[in-house]
């Protein structure tokens, strides 16, 4: 499968890549916040005020790639490269905090995707650029990689936590533990 995942004990996308070859490695804190990611593209640092994503800026933390804006329920607004050519982002959600529509809001065409999801993340509408990170449960947070081909879906984060949390178990020996009981 292109793009495939590995995972840390934690749950924590390690890297991404085909065939042993890693096209993102990505690090986090204790508390399982991404930290960084070094990709094809260059490096990112992610800058967080508790649980809500900043900025993500250059490798120095010099400059900033992209700006959010949070208001009282959840993302509303993204302004990427705020130092130099500022572009804003405006993000219109469904009751599940999913992105419906994404507007720009210093254009005067500004309907720029529109999309549709259904229970754990697959997409079954969408016009325009899919590529924009901020989609599935987006108005919460959630972020997708460009580097995974669509977003990760609730079944599948499932399916990767339940293989670490196997992994781990036969880590510490308690799989063994239990065939030989």
């Amino acid at each position: 499968m292109n793009n495939e995942p590995t995972w840390d004990p934690r749950g924590n996308i390690q890297q991404i890549g085909t065939g042993g070859a890693s096209s993102a490695t990505y690090t986090y804190t204790s508390d399982g916040w991404r930290t960084a990611k070094t990709s094809s593209a260059g490096a990112t640092t992610y800058l967080y005020d508790g649980d809500m994503l900043l900025a993500e800026c250059d490798s120095t933390g010099n400059t900033i790639q992209n700006a959010y804006i949070w208001g009282a329920t959840g993302l509303n607004t993204r302004v990427s490269n705020p130092q130099s050519a500022p572009s804003v982002l405006g993000y219109a959600f469904d009751p599940s905090g999913n992105v419906v529509n994404r507007v720009q809001c210093d254009s005067s065409s500004p309907v720029l995707t529109s999309e549709l999801f259904q229970a754990f993340g697959e997409r079954i509408a969408a016009e325009g650029d899919t590529t924009e990170p901020i989609a599935y449960k987006g108005q919460s947070g959630c972020y997708t990689d460009t580097e995974i081909s669509a977003p990760m879906t609730d079944k599948q984060v499932a399916e990767a936590i339940e293989q670490v949390f196997a992994s781990y178990l036969d880590t510490i020996g308690f799989t063994s533990n239990i065939e030989n009981h």
